[in-house]
């Protein structure tokens, strides 16, 4: 894969650890041994914009691939041409892309010491140019037209590319491809590293002014984040998970809790006794907010039939914060709030198919509780002004009454320390929805 600088002659040549694959246009960071290797946003997650800054190194001026490798080159006639009618027809690409034959110098090969009286280490390897000149223009064809997430995992959604739209590294298959920011997110701050200046989908070629700044969206509101689907914070197989927001534990999977493959990643709960303990605690004053992507496996619901009872929990934030019950026995939602009583039932909308995948919405500000599915708004009642919490089991909505077990997938967890917004669900539920193919 290939890019095209417009202005730039300065080349820094880094070392590159050996065997390691990317591709020309790429964005490359420095590994903890000061070597180049591909940006990954996932593998960044737990620092912040000014460490990300220190680790960029720019962008590869070539490939270290032996296959699949590309070249750009300039068109100084273009891409103008005459119609059937002879009429002349101006295109804006003057770029192109074309296949490049994979050498064998692509291999690694040794350096000497000699010149680089900082090495010390007799590996073999080769370097590699990188582009980092702030303020220069560049055209590429190692982009993705989809949204950053906001911890690394990229929506699988595809995106217009405008001009004016902020670029950073994406993150798992993306890394070291440029993807949009979102600039409506709620997460935490993004290294800016482009800014598209066009867009050409029929060459195939992004150009983009290269920036170095960081992109604010307010205080990080997230306190809890845990993603089956996430490397960084959960591998197959454990019984542990990671806390995307500051890499501290994200709760322990309990009484063989499963993991599922389907759509990248899920918790499996058996409805008997599965749950996923955390201990985090905090005191939120006059606003929260739960974002979960689930899938029940609920049967065939009858008031008639009480062990149904026993697969309508889904989590419980013990001293009083939360309980909720979903769906219960008659295909509603119950929430109870600082007290054991019901606020219930919240009636659960027919306009979602709870078959698939969907996004599960709780927030408070104070005054109002509201349930979302996906990005409709269900219901609305009464809430208190504080509230706190010194645990959170997910699997379990029985405020400690061991009956109300979840029978379903989790896929994501998230817990907010600020009631978000119906736009702002929106803007998260649309660069999210892409992994479980809405």
């Amino acid at each position: 894969m290939a890019i095209y600088p417009y202005f730039s002659t300065t080349i820094i040549n880094k070392d590159v650890l050996i065997n390691s694959s990317f591709k020309a246009g790429m964005a490359l960071v420095l590994d903890n041994n000061g070597r180049a290797i591909k940006a990954d946003s996932q593998l960044l997650l737990f620092d912040s914009a000014a460490q990300k800054y220190g680790k960029f190194l720019g962008f590869a001026t070539s490939d270290h691939d032996i296959s699949g490798n590309t070249i750009i080159i300039p068109d100084v006639i273009g891409s103008n041409y005459l119609d059937s009618n002879l009429n002349f027809v101006k295109t804006e690409n003057t770029e192109y892309s074309v296949p490049k034959r994979a050498l064998l110098d692509y291999q690694d090969s040794a350096i000497s010491s000699f010149y680089n009286n900082t090495d010390l280490n007799p590996t073999a390897k080769r370097g590699v140019g990188v582009y980092n000149t702030p303020g220069d223009y560049f055209v590429t064809d190692q982009f993705v037209r989809v949204l950053h997430g906001d911890y690394g995992l990229d929506s699988t959604t595809l995106v217009d590319l405008n001009p004016g739209d902020l670029l950073t590294f994406g993150g798992g298959i993306n890394a070291g491809k440029l993807v949009k920011v979102n600039i409506d997110s709620f997460g935490p701050e993004v290294l800016i590293i482009g800014t598209v200046l066009k867009h050409v989908p029929a060459a195939g070629l992004l150009y983009f002014k290269q920036t170095n700044y960081r992109s604010l969206f307010g205080t990080n509101p997230y306190v809890l984040a845990i993603d089956a689907g996430n490397t960084s914070s959960y591998i197959s197989g454990s019984t542990t998970t990671r806390n995307l927001v500051n890499g501290t534990s994200g709760g322990t999977l309990i009484n063989g809790t499963s993991y599922s493959s389907a759509n990248s990643g899920a918790w499996a709960f058996d409805g008997t006794n599965d749950y996923i303990n955390n201990t985090f605690t905090g005191t939120f004053t006059n606003s929260a907010t739960v974002l979960i992507w689930l899938q029940p496996d609920h049967p065939v619901q009858s008031l008639s039939t009480p062990p149904l009872l026993y697969y309508t929990g889904l989590m419980t934030f013990t001293n009083s914060i939360l309980v909720s019950h979903y769906p219960w026995t008659d295909e509603s939602t119950y929430i109870s709030i600082l007290r054991t009583d019901r606020v219930g039932p919240i009636a659960l909308s027919p306009s979602v198919n709870r078959a698939i995948p969907h996004l599960l919405v709780i927030t408070t500000d104070g005054t109002s509780w509201k349930m979302y599915q996906n990005n409709i708004l269900i219901n609305t009642t009464a809430a208190e002004a504080t509230v706190s919490l010194n645990h959170t089991i997910i699997g379990n909505g029985g405020y400690s009454n061991t009956a109300y077990w979840y029978k379903g997938k989790i896929f994501q967890f998230n817990l907010l320390n600020r009631a978000l917004t119906q736009a702002q669900i929106t803007s998260y539920y649309n660069a999210t929805r892409g992994r479980y193919g809405l």
